[in-house]
């Protein structure tokens, strides 16, 4: 459901940025002139031409703790 404007136009805060894909009024991202919402950059990064990069410390999650241990046995 769709959040309902106020008759009053909001000129800063997270009411006054709207996503161009879906309208939604939250989580906006404005870098680069992007004015996505969270859920719709996930959806079209890849396609833009943004690439997901894995942290250099080898971080694994949960995995790593597990790892040493089966090499124990």
């Amino acid at each position: 459901m769709a959040k309902l404007r106020s008759g009053k136009p909001r000129r800063y805060g997270k009411g006054s940025r709207v996503c161009v894909r879906c309208g939604q009024m939250g989580p906006v991202i404005q870098k680069y002139g992007l004015m996505l919402c969270r859920q719709c950059f996930r959806e079209v990064a890849r396609d833009m031409g943004f690439h997901k990069y894995e942290r250099g410390d080898g971080h694994a999650g949960a995995g790593r703790a597990v790892e040493p241990l089966l090499h124990a046995l």
